[in-house]
């Protein structure tokens, strides 16, 4: 899914460990086979953004406004497609 929207909507993989380093979530992207980036980030984000648990997947749109969220498990490949159709028209 995501070769059609690349060049169009950034899509990053963020480690929620703490403690994994960008070399370990690079890692886990080769071993994967992933296309995007990884990345991670500072456990005040984390929080701020209200992630709990793994696999959150939080879609903001150019503006920096967050348009979906989903937990581990929800969202059918039809809302991701719906989702990404919104964020490739966002800009």
């Amino acid at each position: 899914m995501y070769s059609t929207y690349s060049g169009r909507v950034s899509l990053i993989a963020v480690a929620f460990d703490p403690s994994m380093t960008l070399e370990e979530a690079e890692e886990v992207r080769q071993q994967e086979n992933w296309s995007f980036p990884v990345a991670t980030m500072d456990p005040a984000i984390i929080k701020k953004l209200g992630v709990r648990y793994c696999s959150k997947k939080i879609a903001v749109d150019s503006s920096g406004v967050q348009i979906w969220r989903g937990g581990f498990g929800e969202g059918t490949a039809a809302q991701f497609l719906r989702v990404f159709d919104d964020l490739a028209a966002s800009g």
